[in-house]
């Protein structure tokens, strides 16, 4: 990794190095040093280069085998870069961690319905929908959100169609939603509502 971030400092920081490291060392065993420190530098990295986030479950997470409570740091760290910086991206993959790998994003959860209303990004509102309703929290407010924004449906829509009952969706929609179609595969929508 040091060889890795070396170079890509050298080469005027050309993702498509930290790119390829991190997905040729998915492909190798880690001993447990090894692996630890891998994953402090990859943790560090994901804050500075925010693009690399993608990667982190493919070929971090699932091919190391990373603790979940490892996941849940990094996700909360993401979280609150996301919310700073504004990159909602960064916010929707830290929900989406906690809802795959089932663990609490504990002192950001009460702000998830704000943090992704005012992000105005249907992604985000929807994995903070899906958070909450696997939790079985109170999801009144996200109904009454997706009403709300019913008139701006084309911008909405993926969230608007998860939330609302079919009765309350445009007739095109309706019928899928009677149909149980989803967009949502179904070991992530576990919560009831």
């Amino acid at each position: 990794m040091d060889f890795v971030i070396n170079l890509f400092l050298k080469e005027d920081k050309d993702s498509a190095i930290l790119n390829y490291a991190i997905k040729i060392i998915a492909k190798k065993h880690l001993g447990v040093n090894a692996k630890s420190y891998f994953i402090l530098q990859i943790h560090h990295l994901v804050l500075l280069y925010p693009y690399l986030i993608h990667l982190l479950d493919e070929f971090v997470f699932e091919p190391h085998k990373v603790d979940k409570s490892v996941i849940k740091k990094i996700s909360i760290d993401i979280y609150k870069y996301g919310k700073k910086k504004k990159f909602y991206e960064a916010n929707s993959y830290a929900i989406f961690w906690a809802i795959k790998y089932q663990f609490d994003l504990n002192n950001l959860e009460n702000n998830f319905k704000i943090d992704s209303e005012n992000s105005e990004d249907a992604i985000f509102l929807t994995l903070s929908y899906l958070y909450e309703k696997n939790r079985r929290k109170d999801i009144s407010e996200y109904r009454d959100l997706a009403k709300e924004l019913k008139i701006e449906f084309d911008r909405y829509w993926l969230f608007i169609y998860e939330v609302l009952n079919p009765n309350e969706l445009p007739v095109e929609y309706k019928k899928m939603k009677t149909s149980k179609v989803s967009f949502i595969k179904r070991k992530f929508n576990r919560g009831s509502g």
